[in-house]
Protein backbone atom coordinates (compact mmCIF):
# COMPACT_ATOMS: atom_id res chain seq x y z
CA UNK A 1 0.00 0.00 0.00
CA UNK A 2 3.24 2.73 0.20
CA UNK A 3 4.23 1.87 -2.85
CA UNK A 4 2.27 4.29 -5.30
CA UNK A 5 3.24 6.58 -2.64
CA UNK A 6 6.72 6.32 -3.48
CA UNK A 7 5.46 6.63 -7.24
CA UNK A 8 5.44 10.69 -7.34
CA UNK A 9 7.75 10.19 -10.62
CA UNK A 10 6.26 7.47 -11.94
CA UNK A 11 3.73 6.70 -14.23
CA UNK A 12 0.06 5.21 -12.61
CA UNK A 13 0.72 1.98 -15.14
CA UNK A 14 4.10 1.36 -13.39
CA UNK A 15 2.32 1.73 -9.82
CA UNK A 16 -0.60 -0.11 -10.86
CA UNK A 17 1.42 -2.96 -12.61
CA UNK A 18 3.30 -2.83 -9.09
CA UNK A 19 0.45 -3.11 -7.42
CA UNK A 20 -2.29 -5.17 -9.47
CA UNK A 21 -3.58 -7.65 -7.20
CA UNK A 22 -4.33 -4.88 -4.86
CA UNK A 23 -6.29 -2.58 -7.98
CA UNK A 24 -7.34 -6.68 -9.22
CA UNK A 25 -7.51 -4.92 -12.99
CA UNK A 26 -4.76 -6.42 -14.92
CA UNK A 27 -5.94 -5.55 -17.91
CA UNK A 28 -6.45 -1.80 -16.86
CA UNK A 29 -3.14 0.27 -18.65
CA UNK A 30 -3.62 4.33 -18.26
CA UNK A 31 -1.48 6.30 -20.27
CA UNK A 32 -1.77 8.99 -17.40
CA UNK A 33 0.96 9.67 -15.03
CA UNK A 34 0.46 10.71 -11.91
CA UNK A 35 1.45 14.08 -12.81
CA UNK A 36 -0.88 14.79 -15.89
CA UNK A 37 -4.02 13.51 -13.69
CA UNK A 38 -3.64 15.49 -11.46
CA UNK A 39 -3.42 18.37 -13.96
CA UNK A 40 -6.34 16.86 -15.74
CA UNK A 41 -8.51 16.84 -12.80
CA UNK A 42 -7.43 20.71 -12.01
CA UNK A 43 -8.62 21.70 -15.72
CA UNK A 44 -11.85 19.73 -15.59
CA UNK A 45 -13.18 21.36 -12.76
CA UNK A 46 -12.33 24.92 -13.59
CA UNK A 47 -14.54 27.21 -15.29
CA UNK A 48 -12.86 26.65 -18.99
CA UNK A 49 -11.42 22.76 -19.19
CA UNK A 50 -9.47 21.93 -22.00
CA UNK A 51 -10.10 20.19 -24.94
CA UNK A 52 -6.37 18.24 -24.71
CA UNK A 53 -7.22 17.45 -20.49
CA UNK A 54 -10.96 16.61 -21.06
CA UNK A 55 -10.07 13.77 -23.78
CA UNK A 56 -7.17 12.37 -21.44
CA UNK A 57 -9.14 12.04 -19.10
CA UNK A 58 -12.29 10.69 -20.59
CA UNK A 59 -9.80 7.88 -22.21
CA UNK A 60 -8.47 7.40 -18.51
CA UNK A 61 -11.95 7.06 -17.35
CA UNK A 62 -13.25 4.78 -20.35
CA UNK A 63 -10.29 2.42 -19.27
CA UNK A 64 -10.94 1.53 -15.95
CA UNK A 65 -14.49 1.43 -16.83
CA UNK A 66 -13.93 -1.59 -19.11
CA UNK A 67 -11.35 -3.28 -17.44
CA UNK A 68 -13.79 -3.54 -14.49
CA UNK A 69 -16.76 -4.31 -16.97
CA UNK A 70 -14.54 -6.77 -18.39
CA UNK A 71 -13.76 -8.59 -14.96
CA UNK A 72 -17.22 -8.71 -13.87
CA UNK A 73 -18.14 -10.61 -17.40
CA UNK A 74 -15.35 -13.15 -16.46
CA UNK A 75 -16.58 -14.16 -13.18
CA UNK A 76 -19.91 -13.99 -14.69
CA UNK A 77 -21.37 -10.94 -13.04
CA UNK A 78 -22.55 -9.12 -16.28
CA UNK A 79 -24.43 -10.63 -19.25
CA UNK A 80 -23.89 -8.16 -21.83
CA UNK A 81 -26.25 -10.36 -24.30
CA UNK A 82 -28.94 -9.00 -21.94
CA UNK A 83 -28.56 -5.65 -22.01
CA UNK A 84 -27.72 -5.83 -25.44
CA UNK A 85 -24.80 -4.12 -25.68
CA UNK A 86 -21.27 -4.89 -25.89
CA UNK A 87 -18.69 -3.93 -22.47
CA UNK A 88 -17.01 -1.26 -25.17
CA UNK A 89 -20.83 0.41 -25.28
CA UNK A 90 -21.32 -0.02 -21.46
CA UNK A 91 -18.05 1.45 -20.21
CA UNK A 92 -18.89 4.80 -22.40
CA UNK A 93 -22.37 4.94 -21.16
CA UNK A 94 -21.37 3.85 -17.44
CA UNK A 95 -19.24 7.28 -17.89
CA UNK A 96 -21.30 9.79 -19.67
CA UNK A 97 -23.11 11.60 -17.58
CA UNK A 98 -19.87 12.57 -15.58
CA UNK A 99 -19.01 14.67 -18.74
CA UNK A 100 -22.32 16.35 -19.16
CA UNK A 101 -21.72 20.13 -19.31
CA UNK A 102 -23.70 23.21 -18.01
CA UNK A 103 -24.29 26.28 -19.72
CA UNK A 104 -21.19 28.04 -18.67
CA UNK A 105 -19.38 24.56 -20.44
CA UNK A 106 -18.53 23.19 -17.04
CA UNK A 107 -18.45 19.33 -15.78
CA UNK A 108 -20.54 20.47 -12.87
CA UNK A 109 -20.21 16.39 -11.50
CA UNK A 110 -16.71 16.33 -11.58
CA UNK A 111 -16.19 19.44 -9.78
CA UNK A 112 -18.84 18.37 -7.31
CA UNK A 113 -16.56 15.33 -6.40
CA UNK A 114 -12.92 16.09 -6.53
CA UNK A 115 -13.41 19.51 -4.80
CA UNK A 116 -14.65 18.64 -1.58
CA UNK A 117 -11.36 15.94 -1.37
CA UNK A 118 -8.38 18.45 -1.83
CA UNK A 119 -7.18 17.32 -5.26
CA UNK A 120 -4.22 19.37 -5.14
CA UNK A 121 -2.87 17.87 -1.89
CA UNK A 122 -3.63 14.23 -1.49
CA UNK A 123 -1.12 12.06 -2.98
CA UNK A 124 -1.01 9.87 -5.75
CA UNK A 125 -2.74 7.02 -4.22
CA UNK A 126 -5.54 8.52 -2.98
CA UNK A 127 -5.93 10.41 -5.94
CA UNK A 128 -6.01 7.30 -8.29
CA UNK A 129 -8.41 5.67 -5.98
CA UNK A 130 -11.15 8.52 -6.02
CA UNK A 131 -10.84 8.40 -9.77
CA UNK A 132 -11.15 5.02 -9.72
CA UNK A 133 -14.49 4.86 -6.99
CA UNK A 134 -16.04 7.39 -9.17
CA UNK A 135 -15.66 5.57 -12.43
CA UNK A 136 -16.99 2.43 -10.61
CA UNK A 137 -19.86 3.98 -9.04
CA UNK A 138 -20.69 5.32 -12.06
CA UNK A 139 -20.73 2.22 -13.97
CA UNK A 140 -22.41 0.18 -11.24
CA UNK A 141 -25.31 2.91 -11.23
CA UNK A 142 -25.69 2.66 -14.54
CA UNK A 143 -25.91 -1.51 -14.72
CA UNK A 144 -28.45 -1.35 -12.18
CA UNK A 145 -30.75 1.34 -14.02
CA UNK A 146 -29.92 -1.06 -17.57
CA UNK A 147 -30.87 -4.09 -15.67
CA UNK A 148 -34.31 -2.55 -14.04
CA UNK A 149 -34.96 -1.74 -18.33
CA UNK A 150 -34.42 -5.19 -19.67
CA UNK A 151 -35.71 -7.14 -16.63
CA UNK A 152 -38.83 -5.62 -16.13
CA UNK A 153 -40.21 -8.94 -17.44
CA UNK A 154 -38.16 -10.91 -15.37
CA UNK A 155 -39.22 -9.41 -12.49
CA UNK A 156 -42.85 -9.71 -13.14
CA UNK A 157 -42.11 -13.32 -13.85
CA UNK A 158 -40.38 -13.85 -10.66
CA UNK A 159 -43.57 -12.18 -8.62
CA UNK A 160 -45.66 -14.89 -10.55
CA UNK A 161 -43.77 -17.90 -9.67
CA UNK A 162 -43.47 -17.41 -6.20
CA UNK A 163 -47.02 -16.81 -6.28
CA UNK A 164 -47.48 -20.27 -8.32
CA UNK A 165 -45.12 -21.95 -5.89
CA UNK A 166 -47.00 -20.87 -2.53
CA UNK A 167 -50.01 -22.48 -3.95
CA UNK A 168 -48.24 -25.67 -4.25
CA UNK A 169 -47.97 -28.04 -1.23
CA UNK A 170 -45.59 -29.91 -3.10
CA UNK A 171 -43.02 -27.23 -3.59
CA UNK A 172 -40.91 -25.54 -1.54
CA UNK A 173 -39.11 -21.98 -1.21
CA UNK A 174 -35.42 -21.75 -0.13
CA UNK A 175 -32.82 -20.12 0.68
CA UNK A 176 -29.03 -21.27 -0.04
CA UNK A 177 -26.20 -19.56 0.29
CA UNK A 178 -28.35 -16.37 -0.76
CA UNK A 179 -30.01 -17.89 -3.35
CA UNK A 180 -33.78 -18.42 -3.45
CA UNK A 181 -34.05 -21.78 -4.75
CA UNK A 182 -37.40 -23.95 -5.75
CA UNK A 183 -37.61 -27.99 -4.34
CA UNK A 184 -39.63 -30.20 -4.64
CA UNK A 185 -40.18 -31.47 -0.96
CA UNK A 186 -40.49 -35.13 -1.34
CA UNK A 187 -37.25 -35.27 -3.24
CA UNK A 188 -34.19 -37.32 -1.90
CA UNK A 189 -30.97 -35.22 -1.33
CA UNK A 190 -28.73 -36.32 -4.01
CA UNK A 191 -24.80 -35.74 -5.25
CA UNK A 192 -26.31 -34.46 -7.97
CA UNK A 193 -25.10 -31.67 -10.15
CA UNK A 194 -27.80 -29.04 -10.93
CA UNK A 195 -29.65 -29.05 -14.01
CA UNK A 196 -28.38 -26.75 -16.74
CA UNK A 197 -30.67 -24.39 -18.18
CA UNK A 198 -30.43 -26.09 -22.12
CA UNK A 199 -31.57 -29.11 -20.59
CA UNK A 200 -34.54 -27.71 -19.01
CA UNK A 201 -35.07 -25.23 -21.80
CA UNK A 202 -35.34 -28.36 -24.80
CA UNK A 203 -37.59 -30.13 -22.41
CA UNK A 204 -40.17 -27.23 -21.45
CA UNK A 205 -40.29 -25.90 -25.32
CA UNK A 206 -42.07 -28.67 -26.49
CA UNK A 207 -44.75 -28.59 -23.89
CA UNK A 208 -45.45 -25.23 -23.41
CA UNK A 209 -48.72 -23.82 -25.23
CA UNK A 210 -50.06 -20.12 -26.10
CA UNK A 211 -52.08 -19.00 -23.32
CA UNK A 212 -50.67 -21.50 -20.29
CA UNK A 213 -50.65 -19.53 -16.79
CA UNK A 214 -47.08 -19.46 -14.91
CA UNK A 215 -48.46 -22.40 -12.78
CA UNK A 216 -49.63 -24.46 -15.40
CA UNK A 217 -45.89 -23.89 -16.83
CA UNK A 218 -44.34 -24.32 -13.23
CA UNK A 219 -46.52 -27.63 -13.26
CA UNK A 220 -44.81 -28.84 -16.79
CA UNK A 221 -41.00 -27.74 -15.04
CA UNK A 222 -41.49 -29.56 -11.79
CA UNK A 223 -42.68 -32.61 -14.00
CA UNK A 224 -39.44 -32.30 -15.64
CA UNK A 225 -37.64 -31.86 -12.80
CA UNK A 226 -39.22 -35.12 -11.17
CA UNK A 227 -38.88 -37.16 -13.53
CA UNK A 228 -35.24 -37.58 -14.45
CA UNK A 229 -32.75 -38.89 -12.35
CA UNK A 230 -29.50 -37.57 -13.28
CA UNK A 231 -29.74 -33.76 -11.53
CA UNK A 232 -30.62 -32.90 -8.10
CA UNK A 233 -34.57 -31.44 -7.72
CA UNK A 234 -34.16 -28.48 -7.03
CA UNK A 235 -32.92 -25.34 -8.98
CA UNK A 236 -32.30 -21.58 -8.56
CA UNK A 237 -35.72 -19.31 -8.83
CA UNK A 238 -34.18 -16.84 -11.00
CA UNK A 239 -32.44 -19.36 -13.55
CA UNK A 240 -35.63 -21.14 -13.65
CA UNK A 241 -37.48 -17.71 -14.82
CA UNK A 242 -34.97 -17.25 -17.67
CA UNK A 243 -35.47 -20.78 -19.04
CA UNK A 244 -39.08 -20.23 -18.74
CA UNK A 245 -38.82 -17.00 -20.44
CA UNK A 246 -36.90 -18.65 -23.25
CA UNK A 247 -38.77 -21.38 -23.74
CA UNK A 248 -42.00 -19.14 -23.80
CA UNK A 249 -40.20 -17.07 -26.65
CA UNK A 250 -39.23 -19.78 -28.49
CA UNK A 251 -43.07 -21.30 -28.76
CA UNK A 252 -44.70 -17.25 -29.25
CA UNK A 253 -42.08 -16.85 -32.27
CA UNK A 254 -42.65 -20.52 -33.98
CA UNK A 255 -46.51 -19.74 -33.23
CA UNK A 256 -46.30 -16.22 -34.39
CA UNK A 257 -43.72 -15.59 -37.09
CA UNK A 258 -43.89 -12.72 -38.93
CA UNK A 259 -44.70 -12.57 -42.27
CA UNK A 260 -41.95 -11.16 -44.87
CA UNK A 261 -44.43 -7.85 -45.38
CA UNK A 262 -44.93 -7.57 -41.47
CA UNK A 263 -41.66 -7.85 -40.88
CA UNK A 264 -40.53 -4.87 -43.51
CA UNK A 265 -42.88 -2.96 -41.73
CA UNK A 266 -41.40 -3.50 -38.36
CA UNK A 267 -37.99 -2.70 -40.10
CA UNK A 268 -39.27 0.71 -41.37
CA UNK A 269 -40.85 1.63 -38.23
CA UNK A 270 -37.46 1.35 -36.00
CA UNK A 271 -36.06 3.09 -38.96
CA UNK A 272 -37.85 5.77 -38.71
CA UNK A 273 -38.52 6.34 -34.87
CA UNK A 274 -33.98 6.42 -35.06
CA UNK A 275 -34.49 8.67 -37.74
CA UNK A 276 -36.45 11.29 -35.55
CA UNK A 277 -34.33 10.10 -32.30
CA UNK A 278 -30.95 11.02 -34.09
CA UNK A 279 -32.93 14.38 -36.22
CA UNK A 280 -34.27 15.71 -32.30
CA UNK A 281 -30.65 14.59 -30.48
CA UNK A 282 -29.11 16.56 -33.05
CA UNK A 283 -30.93 20.29 -32.99
CA UNK A 284 -30.98 19.72 -29.26
CA UNK A 285 -27.09 19.39 -28.75
CA UNK A 286 -26.38 21.51 -32.18
CA UNK A 287 -26.05 24.98 -29.39
CA UNK A 288 -23.99 23.08 -26.65
CA UNK A 289 -21.36 22.29 -29.71
CA UNK A 290 -21.46 24.03 -32.88
CA UNK A 291 -23.00 26.92 -31.37
CA UNK A 292 -20.04 27.44 -28.50
CA UNK A 293 -17.53 26.41 -31.32
CA UNK A 294 -16.39 22.59 -29.43
CA UNK A 295 -16.96 20.82 -32.63
CA UNK A 296 -17.22 22.43 -36.38
CA UNK A 297 -20.73 22.07 -37.81
CA UNK A 298 -19.44 19.73 -41.07
CA UNK A 299 -18.24 17.38 -38.55
CA UNK A 300 -20.93 17.51 -35.86
CA UNK A 301 -23.33 16.39 -38.84
CA UNK A 302 -21.31 14.06 -40.20
CA UNK A 303 -21.31 12.45 -36.47
CA UNK A 304 -25.23 12.37 -36.98
CA UNK A 305 -24.92 9.69 -39.98
CA UNK A 306 -22.86 8.10 -38.35
CA UNK A 307 -24.95 8.12 -34.98
CA UNK A 308 -28.12 6.78 -37.35
CA UNK A 309 -25.87 4.46 -39.02
CA UNK A 310 -24.64 3.05 -35.62
CA UNK A 311 -28.75 2.96 -34.51
CA UNK A 312 -29.55 1.46 -37.34
CA UNK A 313 -26.99 -1.65 -37.37
CA UNK A 314 -25.64 -2.97 -34.00
CA UNK A 315 -23.21 -4.89 -35.35
CA UNK A 316 -21.34 -1.63 -36.38
CA UNK A 317 -19.01 -0.13 -33.29
CA UNK A 318 -18.90 3.23 -32.50
CA UNK A 319 -15.30 4.00 -34.08
CA UNK A 320 -16.10 1.91 -37.83
CA UNK A 321 -19.19 3.92 -38.04
CA UNK A 322 -17.94 7.16 -37.87
CA UNK A 323 -15.02 5.70 -40.03
CA UNK A 324 -16.93 5.59 -42.81
CA UNK A 325 -17.15 9.23 -43.25
CA UNK A 326 -13.53 9.58 -41.85
CA UNK A 327 -12.07 6.63 -44.33
CA UNK A 328 -8.39 8.69 -43.09
CA UNK A 329 -9.63 8.01 -39.09
CA UNK A 330 -7.04 5.55 -36.63
CA UNK A 331 -8.70 4.54 -33.86
CA UNK A 332 -5.87 6.44 -31.64
CA UNK A 333 -7.45 9.77 -33.66
CA UNK A 334 -10.28 8.74 -32.35
CA UNK A 335 -10.12 8.41 -28.91
CA UNK A 336 -8.27 11.09 -28.46
CA UNK A 337 -10.24 13.54 -30.83
CA UNK A 338 -13.74 12.05 -31.22
CA UNK A 339 -14.89 9.18 -28.59
CA UNK A 340 -15.70 11.93 -25.55
CA UNK A 341 -18.22 13.81 -28.23
CA UNK A 342 -19.43 11.49 -30.67
CA UNK A 343 -19.98 8.76 -27.75
CA UNK A 344 -22.00 11.09 -25.45
CA UNK A 345 -23.95 12.25 -29.01
CA UNK A 346 -24.45 8.72 -29.12
CA UNK A 347 -25.58 7.47 -25.60
CA UNK A 348 -28.11 10.92 -25.91
CA UNK A 349 -29.42 9.59 -29.32
CA UNK A 350 -30.01 5.83 -27.80
CA UNK A 351 -31.76 7.34 -24.67
CA UNK A 352 -34.07 9.36 -26.96
CA UNK A 353 -35.23 6.24 -28.86
CA UNK A 354 -35.39 3.91 -25.48
CA UNK A 355 -38.01 7.44 -24.57
CA UNK A 356 -39.70 7.18 -28.24
CA UNK A 357 -39.89 3.25 -28.10
CA UNK A 358 -41.14 3.05 -24.54
CA UNK A 359 -44.44 6.04 -25.36
CA UNK A 360 -45.09 4.33 -28.56
CA UNK A 361 -45.20 0.70 -26.98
Amino acid sequence: MRLLSKCSKLSLVRCVSSCERFFALTSFLPVLSSEELRQAIASLISDRPTRRHTGRFVDLCYRIALAYLRQKQRIGRLNPDLLGLPPEDLAMDGIADLFERDDAGRFPRLAAYFEPIGHEEVDDQTLFEATRRLVFSKVNDSLFRDYREADASLANLLRSLKRAIKERPDLVLERRSGVLWVRVKASEPRAHPVAPPEFLEAHLTPAIRQGMTTGDVLHVAVDVLAAQTHYVQRYPLTLLARVIRSATVRVNEAADTPSDEAASLVREDMARLIERSVAATQSAMWASYVGKGKVDEATYALYFRAIQDRLNDSDLTNYEALRAYLPELSREAYGQRHRAVFEYLSKSARDRLRHRLRKEG
